[in-house]
Protein backbone atom coordinates (compact mmCIF):
# COMPACT_ATOMS: atom_id res chain seq x y z
CA UNK A 1 0.00 0.00 0.00
CA UNK A 2 1.10 3.62 -0.69
CA UNK A 3 1.64 5.61 2.31
CA UNK A 4 2.42 9.39 2.48
CA UNK A 5 0.04 12.25 2.81
CA UNK A 6 -2.99 12.78 0.51
CA UNK A 7 -3.76 16.07 -1.14
CA UNK A 8 -5.66 17.82 -2.86
CA UNK A 9 -5.25 21.24 -5.25
CA UNK A 10 -7.13 24.21 -5.04
CA UNK A 11 -10.33 24.14 -7.14
CA UNK A 12 -11.18 26.78 -9.63
CA UNK A 13 -14.43 27.99 -8.40
CA UNK A 14 -15.80 31.71 -7.82
CA UNK A 15 -18.41 30.60 -4.92
CA UNK A 16 -15.88 29.41 -2.27
CA UNK A 17 -12.42 31.39 -1.79
CA UNK A 18 -9.37 29.83 -1.79
CA UNK A 19 -8.66 29.64 2.38
CA UNK A 20 -12.43 28.34 3.18
CA UNK A 21 -11.44 24.96 0.76
CA UNK A 22 -8.33 24.53 2.59
CA UNK A 23 -10.99 24.67 5.67
CA UNK A 24 -13.09 21.91 4.03
CA UNK A 25 -10.22 20.12 2.61
CA UNK A 26 -8.98 19.44 6.58
CA UNK A 27 -12.29 18.79 7.35
CA UNK A 28 -12.77 16.05 5.08
CA UNK A 29 -9.24 14.62 6.19
CA UNK A 30 -6.75 16.01 3.56
CA UNK A 31 -3.40 16.73 4.80
CA UNK A 32 -1.95 18.47 2.13
CA UNK A 33 -2.68 21.00 -0.62
CA UNK A 34 -1.01 23.09 -3.79
CA UNK A 35 -2.05 26.18 -5.52
CA UNK A 36 -2.01 27.97 -9.00
CA UNK A 37 0.27 30.96 -9.21
CA UNK A 38 -1.94 34.06 -8.60
CA UNK A 39 -3.75 32.22 -5.65
CA UNK A 40 -3.10 34.33 -3.26
CA UNK A 41 0.02 32.60 -1.68
CA UNK A 42 0.80 34.76 1.58
CA UNK A 43 -3.00 34.23 3.00
CA UNK A 44 -2.99 30.60 1.92
CA UNK A 45 0.39 30.24 3.66
CA UNK A 46 -1.27 31.78 6.82
CA UNK A 47 -4.11 29.26 6.73
CA UNK A 48 -1.64 26.03 6.21
CA UNK A 49 -0.17 27.00 9.39
CA UNK A 50 -3.51 27.52 11.29
CA UNK A 51 -5.32 24.47 9.88
CA UNK A 52 -2.11 22.34 10.20
CA UNK A 53 -2.16 21.52 6.22
CA UNK A 54 0.76 21.02 4.47
CA UNK A 55 1.50 23.26 1.73
CA UNK A 56 3.18 21.17 -0.73
CA UNK A 57 3.58 22.81 -4.15
CA UNK A 58 2.63 26.23 -6.35
CA UNK A 59 2.01 25.35 -10.36
CA UNK A 60 3.57 27.73 -12.61
CA UNK A 61 1.82 29.59 -15.07
CA UNK A 62 1.96 27.53 -18.15
CA UNK A 63 0.04 29.43 -21.01
CA UNK A 64 3.44 30.97 -22.21
CA UNK A 65 5.51 28.02 -22.44
CA UNK A 66 5.74 27.68 -26.13
CA UNK A 67 7.72 30.84 -26.00
CA UNK A 68 10.71 29.46 -23.60
CA UNK A 69 11.29 27.40 -27.04
CA UNK A 70 10.78 29.80 -29.51
CA UNK A 71 12.24 33.23 -29.81
CA UNK A 72 9.02 35.95 -29.67
CA UNK A 73 8.24 39.08 -27.84
CA UNK A 74 6.98 36.89 -25.23
CA UNK A 75 10.04 34.59 -24.37
CA UNK A 76 11.00 37.36 -21.71
CA UNK A 77 8.32 37.73 -20.06
CA UNK A 78 7.39 34.14 -19.93
CA UNK A 79 10.90 33.71 -18.01
CA UNK A 80 10.18 36.62 -15.72
CA UNK A 81 6.91 34.99 -14.28
CA UNK A 82 7.92 31.90 -14.08
CA UNK A 83 10.72 33.63 -11.96
CA UNK A 84 8.67 35.62 -10.29
CA UNK A 85 6.70 32.35 -9.31
CA UNK A 86 9.80 31.06 -8.00
CA UNK A 87 10.48 33.88 -5.75
CA UNK A 88 6.56 33.41 -4.11
CA UNK A 89 7.37 29.97 -3.63
CA UNK A 90 10.34 30.82 -1.84
CA UNK A 91 8.85 33.71 0.42
CA UNK A 92 6.30 31.37 1.61
CA UNK A 93 8.40 27.93 2.10
CA UNK A 94 6.42 26.42 -0.25
CA UNK A 95 8.84 23.41 -1.68
CA UNK A 96 8.21 22.51 -4.71
CA UNK A 97 6.76 24.70 -8.12
CA UNK A 98 5.08 22.04 -10.99
CA UNK A 99 5.56 23.18 -14.74
CA UNK A 100 4.46 22.10 -17.72
CA UNK A 101 7.49 21.96 -20.38
CA UNK A 102 5.32 23.08 -23.81
CA UNK A 103 1.33 23.94 -24.24
CA UNK A 104 -0.16 23.15 -27.66
CA UNK A 105 -0.61 20.04 -30.12
CA UNK A 106 1.05 21.67 -32.74
CA UNK A 107 4.28 19.96 -31.50
CA UNK A 108 7.63 20.75 -33.30
CA UNK A 109 10.97 20.03 -32.03
CA UNK A 110 12.82 20.98 -29.00
CA UNK A 111 15.18 23.74 -29.43
CA UNK A 112 18.70 24.66 -27.67
CA UNK A 113 16.88 28.13 -27.72
CA UNK A 114 14.75 26.63 -25.25
CA UNK A 115 16.75 24.66 -23.16
CA UNK A 116 18.81 27.51 -22.43
CA UNK A 117 15.87 29.82 -21.66
CA UNK A 118 15.11 27.34 -19.29
CA UNK A 119 18.72 26.92 -17.57
CA UNK A 120 17.73 30.48 -16.31
CA UNK A 121 14.59 29.20 -14.99
CA UNK A 122 16.71 26.22 -13.71
CA UNK A 123 19.32 28.57 -11.97
CA UNK A 124 16.92 30.77 -9.93
CA UNK A 125 15.01 27.75 -8.35
CA UNK A 126 18.82 26.60 -7.33
CA UNK A 127 19.03 30.18 -5.93
CA UNK A 128 15.99 30.24 -3.98
CA UNK A 129 16.31 26.87 -2.74
CA UNK A 130 12.93 25.53 -4.57
CA UNK A 131 12.46 22.14 -6.36
CA UNK A 132 11.27 22.14 -10.13
CA UNK A 133 9.14 19.41 -11.34
CA UNK A 134 8.55 19.11 -14.51
CA UNK A 135 4.99 17.54 -16.05
CA UNK A 136 3.98 15.15 -18.59
CA UNK A 137 1.97 16.99 -20.90
CA UNK A 138 1.57 17.32 -24.61
CA UNK A 139 4.86 17.52 -26.54
CA UNK A 140 6.50 14.62 -24.68
CA UNK A 141 9.60 15.79 -26.66
CA UNK A 142 9.91 18.99 -24.42
CA UNK A 143 9.91 17.17 -21.85
CA UNK A 144 12.91 14.31 -22.56
CA UNK A 145 15.11 17.69 -23.95
CA UNK A 146 14.62 19.51 -19.80
CA UNK A 147 14.91 16.13 -18.08
CA UNK A 148 18.22 15.14 -19.89
CA UNK A 149 19.65 18.91 -19.82
CA UNK A 150 19.33 19.06 -16.32
CA UNK A 151 19.39 15.57 -15.21
CA UNK A 152 22.43 16.59 -13.06
CA UNK A 153 20.62 18.92 -10.92
CA UNK A 154 19.24 17.36 -7.71
CA UNK A 155 16.89 20.33 -7.40
CA UNK A 156 14.58 19.39 -11.31
CA UNK A 157 12.60 16.62 -10.98
CA UNK A 158 9.32 14.65 -12.09
CA UNK A 159 5.49 15.32 -11.65
CA UNK A 160 3.88 12.55 -12.91
CA UNK A 161 -0.10 13.65 -14.20
CA UNK A 162 -2.01 10.14 -14.18
CA UNK A 163 -4.34 11.60 -16.75
CA UNK A 164 -2.13 13.06 -18.75
CA UNK A 165 -0.64 9.88 -19.35
CA UNK A 166 -4.04 8.59 -20.31
CA UNK A 167 -4.65 11.17 -23.31
CA UNK A 168 -1.79 13.35 -24.05
CA UNK A 169 0.81 10.65 -23.67
CA UNK A 170 -1.54 7.84 -25.15
CA UNK A 171 -1.40 5.36 -22.04
CA UNK A 172 3.01 5.36 -22.72
CA UNK A 173 4.14 4.59 -18.88
CA UNK A 174 6.07 7.93 -17.89
CA UNK A 175 7.09 6.84 -14.81
CA UNK A 176 9.29 3.88 -16.45
CA UNK A 177 11.29 7.08 -17.71
CA UNK A 178 11.26 9.46 -14.77
CA UNK A 179 10.39 7.39 -12.18
CA UNK A 180 13.52 7.70 -10.36
CA UNK A 181 13.30 11.72 -10.14
CA UNK A 182 9.65 11.98 -8.83
CA UNK A 183 9.21 14.79 -6.47
CA UNK A 184 5.01 14.96 -6.82
CA UNK A 185 2.38 13.65 -8.50
CA UNK A 186 -0.99 14.98 -9.81
CA UNK A 187 -3.35 12.00 -9.88
CA UNK A 188 -6.54 12.31 -11.80
CA UNK A 189 -8.95 10.03 -13.76
CA UNK A 190 -10.41 10.66 -17.52
CA UNK A 191 -11.68 8.47 -20.76
CA UNK A 192 -8.46 8.03 -22.83
CA UNK A 193 -8.95 10.10 -26.10
CA UNK A 194 -12.23 10.11 -26.94
CA UNK A 195 -11.74 11.11 -31.03
CA UNK A 196 -9.48 11.28 -33.75
CA UNK A 197 -7.48 13.48 -32.10
CA UNK A 198 -6.56 14.56 -28.75
CA UNK A 199 -8.23 17.68 -27.25
CA UNK A 200 -7.82 19.67 -24.19
CA UNK A 201 -11.70 18.27 -22.83
CA UNK A 202 -9.76 14.87 -23.18
CA UNK A 203 -8.27 15.81 -19.84
CA UNK A 204 -11.13 15.46 -17.89
CA UNK A 205 -8.84 15.79 -14.42
CA UNK A 206 -12.01 13.42 -13.13
CA UNK A 207 -12.40 11.89 -9.58
CA UNK A 208 -10.30 8.36 -9.19
CA UNK A 209 -12.34 5.99 -10.22
CA UNK A 210 -14.62 7.68 -12.24
CA UNK A 211 -12.82 7.23 -15.51
CA UNK A 212 -11.18 4.25 -16.80
CA UNK A 213 -7.25 4.53 -15.31
CA UNK A 214 -6.16 0.77 -14.00
CA UNK A 215 -5.29 2.10 -10.43
CA UNK A 216 -4.44 -1.22 -9.64
CA UNK A 217 -1.30 -0.97 -12.30
CA UNK A 218 -0.85 2.88 -11.40
CA UNK A 219 -0.46 2.19 -7.88
CA UNK A 220 1.73 -0.45 -8.64
CA UNK A 221 4.29 1.61 -10.27
CA UNK A 222 4.04 3.72 -8.01
CA UNK A 223 5.33 1.41 -5.74
CA UNK A 224 7.78 -0.27 -7.89
CA UNK A 225 9.81 3.50 -7.75
CA UNK A 226 9.41 3.53 -3.34
CA UNK A 227 7.66 6.31 -3.96
CA UNK A 228 6.67 7.62 -0.32
CA UNK A 229 5.42 11.62 -1.03
CA UNK A 230 2.42 12.91 -1.05
CA UNK A 231 0.03 11.70 -3.31
CA UNK A 232 -1.68 14.58 -4.64
CA UNK A 233 -5.09 15.15 -6.57
CA UNK A 234 -5.87 17.54 -9.27
CA UNK A 235 -9.38 18.04 -9.73
CA UNK A 236 -11.28 19.86 -12.17
CA UNK A 237 -15.36 20.69 -11.40
CA UNK A 238 -17.33 21.84 -14.48
CA UNK A 239 -20.42 21.80 -16.58
CA UNK A 240 -18.29 21.57 -19.30
CA UNK A 241 -16.15 18.58 -17.80
CA UNK A 242 -19.81 17.04 -16.70
CA UNK A 243 -21.28 16.91 -20.14
CA UNK A 244 -17.76 15.43 -21.68
CA UNK A 245 -17.28 12.70 -18.64
CA UNK A 246 -20.98 12.04 -17.76
CA UNK A 247 -20.52 13.44 -14.23
CA UNK A 248 -22.67 15.77 -12.20
CA UNK A 249 -19.32 16.79 -10.07
CA UNK A 250 -20.86 20.60 -10.64
CA UNK A 251 -24.45 19.59 -9.17
CA UNK A 252 -23.34 18.86 -6.14
CA UNK A 253 -22.51 20.17 -2.97
CA UNK A 254 -18.80 21.72 -2.42
CA UNK A 255 -17.92 19.79 0.69
CA UNK A 256 -20.32 16.40 -0.56
CA UNK A 257 -17.43 16.67 -3.49
CA UNK A 258 -14.47 17.32 -1.47
CA UNK A 259 -15.46 14.28 0.72
CA UNK A 260 -15.93 11.63 -2.35
CA UNK A 261 -12.63 12.82 -3.77
CA UNK A 262 -10.93 12.29 -0.32
CA UNK A 263 -12.66 8.61 0.16
CA UNK A 264 -11.17 7.62 -3.57
CA UNK A 265 -7.91 9.00 -2.72
CA UNK A 266 -8.07 6.88 0.56
CA UNK A 267 -9.26 3.88 -1.39
CA UNK A 268 -6.32 4.40 -3.62
CA UNK A 269 -3.54 4.55 -1.03
CA UNK A 270 -5.47 0.98 0.15
CA UNK A 271 -4.92 -0.99 -2.81
CA UNK A 272 -2.33 -3.61 -2.22
CA UNK A 273 -0.53 -4.53 -5.15
CA UNK A 274 0.04 -8.23 -5.64
CA UNK A 275 3.97 -9.21 -4.64
CA UNK A 276 4.03 -6.97 -2.42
Amino acid sequence: MLSGKLGLGIIKTPQIRAEEQLRIFKKAGFDAFFSQYGDNTGRLRRAADELGLEYHAIHAPFVKMRHLWYPSEETEPAKEELKACLGEAARHRVPVVVMHPFIGFDVNQATEFGVRSFREVVDEAKARGVKIAFENVEGEAYLEALMEAFKAEAHVGFCWDTGHEMCYNRHKDMLSRYGDRLFTTHINDNLGVTGGEITFLDDLHLIPFDGVKDWQNAVSRLEQWGYRGALMLELVRSKERDAKGGTKYAEMEFAAYVERAYQAGRRLMGLSCPGR
